[in-house]
C-alpha cells in the first residue's frame, strides 16, 4: 500500500473517531434535555392542577355570592351549603368534593 493512502486512511479514522465522540456527547446532551423537559412538563401539570383547584374555589365563592344576592338565602339544591354552628354562632361553608 502506498504511504499516502495509508496516511489518508489514518486521517479518516481519526476524523471518524472524533465524529463518534461528538455524536455520543450530542446524544448525552439530548438525554439531559429530555429529562429536563420531563421535569418542566411535570411542574406545568402541577401548576395547572393548582390553578384548576383555585378556579373551582372562585367559582364556588361566586355561586355562593350570586345566590346570596339574588335569592337572599340558599337553595337546598346548591352545590355549596352554609350552616350555622349552634355552639359558636359562626357560619360554616360546606363544599362537596
Amino acid at each position: 500500500m502506498d504511504s499516502g493512502v495509508l496516511e489518508a486512511k489514518k486521517a479518516e479514522l481519526s476524523s471518524l473517531e472524533a465524529l463518534c465522540q461528538l455524536s455520543q456527547k450530542t446524544a448525552d446532551l439530548m438525554d439531559k434535555i429530555q429529562a429536563r423537559l420531563g421535569q418542566v412538563e411535570q411542574h406545568q401539570q402541577q401548576v395547572l392542577q393548582v390553578a384548576t383547584n383555585w378556579m373551582s374555589v372562585f367559582q364556588a365563592a361566586n355561586l355562593l355570592r350570586t345566590d346570596d344576592i339574588t335569592n337572599n338565602g340558599f337553595n337546598e339544591n346548591d352545590p355549596v351549603d352554609l350552616q350555622k354552628d349552634a355552639d359558636e354562632g359562626t357560619e360554616i361553608l360546606l363544599i362537596p368534593i
